[in-house]
């Protein structure tokens, strides 16, 4: 069977409000677009634990409200909160509908179903969802894993699904950790890079449709924080003085509130992500896909140590390309702290990385 008549289906989170696992899921299906499998297209399994998380609604607006000044207050701040999750999730799904465009056939249709990549095996995000693990109604199906994790999920029950990810004609996972896991279980594995970075940043903009050249603007610092809103903000806030930068926000749909009034940031879908970081003068992150980003367009940028246990990904990205100065306490961070970013001993090290992680695609899509 050749190539282009293979039909391939991807199984990963498409519908969560956020915008690595957005991005994530929309350059796997551009990769394997651009090696020929014309019909590889994303399915549109839902979670419905994932779907409730971001289904906000009006009426838990109305919950304990008092007359107080306190009362009307947290009322409003509500109110706000809630608009904008609705207008984000609104761009995340109009970008849904128009890049990803899930499809519903029945799993049976397909001769490969690629299952990831994102976090599809931490049980805590899915409640023990098996589907993720490959547990399908299609005996004839191919399955693949691409940079599957586990994330924080927890591990004893990742164990018990052995059986399920047996079935697996070839594994590939995001960290390092998880593949001694799956070894110390008998079961092979490869690491491959996230989806995110097998798409240069000339990809990005073509695919998405934005323009190759800024325009002339106010100096801005972009802040992309998921994690420690407080710590990250402030050490940004007080470099953006420091350096007269404008500070355009971007954070997490849960760390939403009062002081992203007025940023049109907080409302941002996915494409207009991209286009914040290709058009960021300086960038500040506490989040992986914030580096990922920073790195494909050559950014002056600082990645935020935290400490807190979720280091390991960025710690490992930056460290394999060459840019492990740039990882740092947010109290640490100064303006000389943004010099001297080479970026050519970066990108020979991620094209060796992203040679190998499009090797294993089409290794383990072979007949």
């Amino acid at each position: 069977m050749m190539s282009h008549e293979l039909k391939i289906g991807i199984i990963t989170f498409h519908r969560a409000a956020n915008y690595g696992a957005m991005l994530q899921c929309f350059a796997l299906k551009s990769i394997l677009k651009s090696l020929g499998y014309d019909s590889a297209e994303v399915i549109d399994y839902r979670n419905r634990v994932i779907e409730n998380y971001y289904n906000y609604k009006w009426s838990s607006c109305l919950r304990s409200v008092s007359f107080s000044p306190s009362g009307i207050k947290q009322f409003l701040c509500s109110v706000l909160y809630t608009y904008l999750c609705k207008r984000r999730l609104q761009n995340f799904r109009s970008f849904e509908n128009k890049y990803l465009t899930p499809s519903s056939l029945p799993y049976k249709d397909y001769d490969y179903i690629i299952f990831g990549s994102d976090q599809i095996w931490n049980v805590g995000i899915t409640h023990d969802d098996e589907t993720y693990f490959g547990n399908i109604d299609a005996e004839k199906v191919k399955k693949i894993s691409y940079a599957g994790s586990l994330g924080h999920g927890d591990l004893e029950t990742f164990k018990s699904k052995i059986e399920l990810l047996n079935q697996f004609k070839a594994i590939g996972v995001r960290e390092t950790k998880l593949k001694q896991i799956l070894a110390d279980l008998g079961i092979n594995s490869s690491c491959c890079l996230d989806p995110t970075l097998l798409l240069t940043s000339e990809c990005w903009l073509n695919h998405l449709h934005l323009p190759q050249k800024q325009l002339k603007k106010e100096p801005c610092l972009l802040v992309y924080c998921i994690r420690d809103k407080d710590r990250t903000l402030k050490a940004a806030k007080k470099l953006a003085v420091q350096m007269k930068l404008k500070v355009v926000l971007l954070e997490a749909i849960d760390t939403l509130d009062l002081r992203g009034i007025g940023n049109n940031a907080s409302y941002y879908g996915p494409r207009e992500f991209v286009r914040c970081f290709s058009e960021a003068d300086y960038i500040i992150t506490d989040s992986f896909h914030g580096t990922v980003f920073s790195i494909l367009f050559h950014k002056p940028f600082i990645s935020c140590r935290l400490n807190d246990g979720r280091d390991g990904r960025a710690d490992s990205i930056l460290l394999q390309l060459g840019l492990l100065s740039q990882f740092m306490q947010p109290e640490q961070i100064t303006k000389e702290s943004f010099a001297g970013i080479k970026y050519s001993v970066c990108d020979e090290n991620l094209e060796h990385l992203r040679k190998d992680s499009i090797e294993f695609l089409k290794e383990s899509i072979k007949s």
